[in-house]
Parts: C-alpha cells; structure tokens; sequence
C-alpha cells in the first residue's frame, strides 16, 4: 500500500498543528548573554528534499509586533532588531519514533487514529526530527529578513535562541507529521478484518515531474506537488531489493493533492464453481459479480455488489464433451438444466447477498486515518488496484 501527500498538501495540514500544539505559536525566550526574542509566530512551512543529500526545510514564520535584541561585541550592548514577517529556514530530518507503549500518549494516539482492538501491535511517529535542526548553520541564502545586515553577532544570538525553542519543540511532539501502526501478528490479532493491518513501512520524498525528463525542483510553491510517499507492506510480505521507489509517474496531481493505493496482491472475492459427470462430459457453472466502490462514510469503504434481479445475468452455464461420449446430447442438456435449478444457484446469490451486507457492516474496509483524512472516488484499474483521493479532515 503506498499513501502519497504532497509538500503543499502537509503543509495546510501545518495549519492544524498549529492550533493545538502551543509550541508552534510563539517564541519567547531570554538568552543571556546573546539575546532575547519575543514573538507570535505564523504556522510554518516545510520544503521537501527530492535531491539526494539535502535535508528537508522548517519555515519558522515571524508574525507582527513581535520584539528582539541581539548582543552587539562591538558596541556591547543589546541592539533591538525588527520580526515583523520575517522567516528563518534550518534543515531538519524526517524520520520515524516509536511511541511507548502504556504511555497516556500511546493511549491518545490509539483513540485519535481508531486503532481499537486488542492485539499486539506498535505505534509509529512520523516526525521532522527537530533534535536534528540545523541551528548552527541556518539557511541564511533563503532566510527573508529585508533591511538587516546579518552579522556574525545576529547569526550567534538567533542560533542560540531558536535551540532554547527546538528543546521545547522535541518536548512537545511539535514536529509529528502523522502517525501509523503495525502488528506482529495479523492473522492472529486481524483474522477477519479487510483491512489488510500492516506488518512493515518505510516513507521517501518523491519528485513530481511535468515530463519524466523534466529537472527536479525543490521549494516552496515551486515545489509544492512534490511528495511524501509511506509505504506499508502487508502480510509480512518483504519490501523488494530496491526499498525506494523510482519515479515511473506521478502520484498526486495539483487537483488531487493525496492518494491511497491499494495493489492488487491484496484482493479477494474470488470463486468459481464446476462439475463433472465422470463420462468424459463436463458441466461448468461460472458466475460472476462486478462490485463497486460507491462512496465512504467516516474512513469505510461502502461496496455495492450490483446485484442483478435475473439469475441468468449472474450465471453462465456451459457443456463440453469428449469425442468418445457416446450418449445423447439430451443427456447434457438435461444435466445443464438441473444444475441451473440446483439449490447451489441461489446459495450463491444468498452469499454475495449476505457478503455485501457483511463489507458494509462488520467486515466494511476502513482506510488507516480515517479520522484525520478524508477519502473520495475510489477507483479500480484494470490489475485490480484501487486507487483513492484523500484530503485533511479540517
């Protein structure tokens, strides 16, 4: 399975985390002796990194009104300097944490993303890992603060005063990006859910391209159709040699900024049913149902089996026989008709009958994140993947 987000995507998301994590909303720090920095900030921003070697960047975002003074050696004294809308950029690492379990995090984090039911698996942060933010070396070639000179003085003081907010910032959990969950054992704790618990995950930056020979281009704005792919595998199934995946295409378009792939390997509702006489004639009921995916409601997939009203626009029945068969074709015939009123014909409409009321009660796929995303126009493709829309809840 393989969600995909894009940068611009996450970072609308940021507007989220920005409300219910105080961290982000403000800097206020004394730093004796570099300086001190009081300000409200604006939600940040992040860069993807699509090029090989470079860390993704944090966007700290100034608000307006916000006061700050920097340590001048030379003069020896403090030398207030102007906030108002600027924007300081570090590199800062994606990586993953694992959430301790028993923890009332733990317990929070189950409740928010619906993961109920008993069994053993573990829970996973996705995280820009601020204890890895380049402080000491900031983007000072896209930092935006207009009419300063920087000097070695203001590189120092910011430098110490944005790590006394990184500290807070780790404390606080302020660089989650989203969360997920896998199971040791999913026959045993997941036996009769469809939906498929994973077993392993990783996640990658992935470029968006306008031509597959189109340069990669990394930014904000610029770069906000690039992606953050998380792959899932299932079943215990090894992730191929090769982990990353290399672009073939794009996941995500401007207009559908997240999607959810589900592969084929992962599909079921198969059956077929035959016969045979035993005299070198065979008999052979096949059927077949065309299931669609119509709508979700509150993460669950909702299946329509398409019934039809007609027995004979579900099931086709076919003859064959030997060139040593000797009887009379009537005896086929007869055979073909008896299995057409055999009680196996409406055992199988019962069936799917009874099978589409259990995926869309009991046994009904809920997409992982069905709380924080919201999923739209499910789609098959011909290998029976089933691609989905997904955006923010919020």
């Amino acid at each position: 399975m393989v969600y995909a987000v894009s940068q611009g995507l996450l970072n609308q998301s940021f507007q989220n985390l920005f409300i219910v994590n105080e961290t982000l909303q403000s800097i206020n720090y004394d730093g004796d002796p570099f300086g001190s920095i009081h300000s409200d900030l604006i939600a940040a921003q992040i860069s993807l990194s699509v090029s090989e070697g470079d860390a993704p960047l944090w966007y700290m975002n100034f608000g307006v009104g916000g006061t700050c003074k920097i340590f001048n050696r030379k003069a020896r004294k403090m030398v207030p300097m102007s906030t108002d809308n600027r924007v300081l950029m570090f590199g800062v690492n994606l990586d993953t944490a694992t959430v301790a379990k028993g923890t009332d995090y733990h317990t929070a984090i189950i409740k928010a993303i619906g993961t109920n039911s008993p069994g053993d698996y573990s829970i996973t942060r996705l995280i820009m890992d601020f204890s890895t933010a380049q402080v000491d070396n900031l983007r000072w070639d896209l930092c935006k603060f207009p009419g300063t000179t920087i000097t070695a003085d203001i590189k120092a003081g910011l430098g110490y005063l944005l790590g006394l907010w990184i500290a807070d910032a780790v404390e606080s959990n302020a660089g989650t990006l989203g969360y997920t969950w896998t199971t040791s054992n999913p026959q045993n704790d997941y036996s009769n859910a469809p939906t498929f618990p994973p077993t392993d995950k990783m996640f990658q930056t992935y470029p968006h391209l306008a031509t597959p020979t189109s340069d990669r281009v990394q930014g904000l704005d610029v770069g906000d159709d690039n992606m953050l792919l998380y792959l899932e595998m299932t079943q215990h199934l090894p992730f191929p040699t090769e982990k990353a995946l290399t672009y073939k295409g794009n996941w995500t378009t401007p207009s559908i900024p997240a999607t959810k792939c589900i592969g084929s390997s992962d599909s079921y509702l198969m059956r077929s049913m035959s016969g045979s006489n035993g005299n070198g004639s065979t008999v052979k009921n096949t059927w077949s149902i065309t299931m669609t995916a119509d709508s979700f409601l509150a993460g669950g997939l909702q299946l329509n089996m398409n019934l039809p009203a007609k027995d004979s626009d579900v099931f086709k029945i076919t003859s064959s026989k030997s060139t040593s068969w000797n009887q009379p074709d009537s005896i086929v015939n007869n055979l073909v008709s008896d299995l057409a009123k055999q009680s196996q014909v409406n055992r199988i409409r019962d069936t799917a009958t009874q099978l589409q009321i259990d995926l869309n009660g009991t046994g009904k796929f809920f997409f992982p994140g069905g709380g924080t995303l919201m999923y739209r126009k499910a789609v098959f493709n011909n290998e029976n993947d089933l691609l989905v829309e997904a955006s923010y809840n919020g």
